[in-house]
C-alpha cells in the first residue's frame, strides 16, 4: 500500500515538473467586440487532444454562438475556440439550469471570481468520447464565461492525480485573461471512477 502511494506521489511530482516550464497553454487570445466574445486557447503539445468539431451554443432554441475544437496534428496544436453572442445573455437565459459552486475538476473558483455560483449548460456533442459544458455566471460588475471539456472514454491523455492550473495574466488588470485547468480522473476507494478527466477554461469581462 505504501509503495503504491509512493509511486503515485512520484508520478504526480514528475507531472508537475514536466508542465512547470511551459505550462498548459501555448497561446491564448480573448477578443471582445459589440456583444461578441471570442476566446481562442491553444494547448501545449503535452496536453493536445485528437478531438474536433463545431458545436453550436443553442439555449432554449436560441443560437448564441459555438464551441469549435481543432485537433492536435503533426503541424498544429489542439485548440478550443469559443464564440458567444452576449447581446441578450442574461439570467433569464440560464434560468432552470443547475448551479455549481466549484469547478468540474473539484477546484474552488479562482480568487478573481466574485460570483458565488456558476451555471452549467450542456452542449450536445453526439459522441461518446467527450462532453462539453458551457459555464456562465454574473455578479454586480462582471460576466463569467467558460467551457469544460470532459473526457468520457479515454484517460491516457490526462492521468490519475493530474490537477494543475495556469492563469493567462493581463498586465493591465487584476483579472487574468483566463484560468485554465487540466485534471485527471478520480476514483473511489473501490477503484470505481467517480469523475472523468478533462480541461476547464474560464474567462471574465466587464458588463
Amino acid at each position: 500500500m505504501l509503495s503504491i502511494l509512493a509511486n503515485k506521489i512520484f508520478i504526480i511530482a514528475c507531472l508537475l515538473t514536466l508542465v512547470s516550464c511551459k505550462g498548459i497553454i501555448k497561446d491564448h487570445d480573448l477578443s471582445i467586440g459589440d456583444n461578441l466574445i471570442t476566446s481562442t486557447t491553444s494547448f501545449d503539445e503535452k496536453f493536445g487532444l485528437p478531438f474536433s468539431g463545431n458545436f453550436p451554443i443553442i439555449i432554449k432554441e436560441v443560437d448564441y454562438g459555438a464551441i469549435d475544437l481543432a485537433p492536435k496534428t503533426q503541424n498544429d496544436d489542439f485548440s478550443v475556440i469559443v464564440t458567444a453572442d452576449l447581446s441578450s445573455f442574461n439570467s433569464e437565459v440560464w434560468d432552470g439550469f443547475g448551479p455549481i459552486n466549484q469547478l468540474p475538476s473539484g477546484n474552488s473558483f479562482p480568487s478573481w471570481v466574485s460570483a458565488s455560483e456558476l451555471i452549467v449548460i450542456s452542449i450536445p456533442t453526439l459522441t461518446q468520447l467527450f462532453s462539453l459544458d458551457l459555464l456562465v455566471g454574473v455578479d454586480s460588475e462582471r460576466f463569467y464565461i467558460g467551457i469544460d471539456l470532459n473526457i468520457q472514454a479515454i484517460d491516457q491523455y490526462y492521468p490519475e492525480g493530474l490537477n494543475i492550473s495556469q492563469d493567462i495574466k493581463n498586465r493591465n488588470s487584476e483579472y487574468p485573461y483566463a484560468s485554465v485547468y487540466a485534471y485527471g480522473p478520480r476514483y473511489d476507494e473501490d477503484g470505481n471512477k467517480v469523475e472523468n478527466s478533462g480541461i476547464t477554461i474560464l474567462s471574465s469581462f466587464k458588463k
